[in-house]
């Protein structure tokens, strides 16, 4: 997944080229020589255990695809059904802080959906894009010992085809199989909440010219959680923003404190938030001729000389 971190201090930028996300601290300083030393190294902490809690987010996702590629490769999803499919994947899901759901298909518009629901697990079953049936929908709770029991099943009032969805092209999209495809962030076609899916896909062994493909939900509402909780200084503000500055992370403020604000505000115009020394700051980043290391900007809050320096580019991307 391609991201871009940038980092910005009140009226100091840091910015760190990753790949599509842009990470933004803001620190509302009055720029002395003595302060905007201090604010840079302070900055540069913050820009550390961004990377690390980022980075700590994504890489388990990355793992987690690896192994359910090889093992599609090896044959253990080859004619599975659906109780042997939640068994294998009810774990994973469950025991993942980041993955909420996951899907396996096929070029053939066959699909498996597996969805972690508060009280229980949902399955979508589509068959042949949705060319003859809808899609099922089937439920399961799991009880005291274990055991998941059936509670429902229900036919989806509208069709679905996996071939068309952005994870399943992604995938198919790849040059490299070592590598997973991530996703633009988008709404997930069941729950509608923003996120983005990590998939890879791998030629039948069986069948020529069929190809299989896995994929797991991430919620955006997870990076969020930890941006809106970083310390940065008593005036300090830490955002991820994607390359068309939509907002990924929020910041530190009273208005996202619980998970339907969070929901109502990721993937906003960044410009749509409210908060001004975030829209100063991009603006000011915009009209620079480099990807500057530190500089300064005016904001109509707190007005100053601006400053560059040449940026960096960092690899280690998720």
């Amino acid at each position: 997944m391609k991201k871009i971190f940038k980092l910005v201090s009140g009226n100091i930028v840091y910015p760190i080229v990753i790949a599509s996300l842009l990470i933004l601290i803001i620190l509302l300083v009055n720029l002395s020589n003595t302060i905007e030393h201090l604010s840079k190294a302070m900055i540069k902490r913050t820009i550390s255990k961004t990377e690390a809690e980022l980075s700590s987010f994504f890489n388990p996702v990355n793992t987690n695809i690896k192994v359910a590629v090889e093992r599609g490769k090896k044959g253990l999803y080859d004619s599975i059904k659906l109780q042997e499919f939640n068994k294998l994947f009810i774990p994973r899901i469950k025991n993942s802080s980041q993955i909420s759901s996951m899907m396996y298909g096929n070029t053939n518009g066959n699909e498996f959906m597996l969805l972690q629901l508060p009280d229980k697990w949902m399955n979508r079953i589509t068959i042949s894009g949705s060319s003859k049936n809808l899609p099922t929908e089937v439920f399961w709770k799991t009880n005291e010992i274990g055991t998941d029991s059936l509670i429902a099943i229900r036919i989806k009032d509208k069709t679905y085809d996996p071939r068309v969805r952005p994870w399943f092209q992604g995938a198919l999209s790849l040059q490299d199989e070592q590598y997973p495809h991530w996703t633009d962030p988008y709404t997930f076609f069941t729950t509608k909440d923003p996120g983005i899916t990590v998939s890879a896909a791998w030629n039948d062994q069986d069948t020529p010219g069929l190809k299989k493909v896995i994929a797991f939900d991430v919620l955006l509402t997870d990076i969020s959680k930890f941006t809106s909780h970083l310390e940065v200084t008593k005036n300090g503000m830490a955002f991820v923003l994607t390359k068309s500055m939509k907002i990924l992370g929020l910041p530190k403020d009273v208005r996202f404190r619980n998970i339907d604000s969070l929901k109502k505000y990721v993937l906003l115009n960044s410009l749509d938030i409210g908060i001004p020394a975030l829209n100063d700051a991009l603006i000011n980043w915009q009209i620079q001729k480099d990807e500057s290391e530190y500089y300064s900007f005016k904001s109509n809050r707190n007005k100053r000389q601006s400053r560059k320096r040449k940026g960096r580019d960092c690899n280690n991307a998720c």
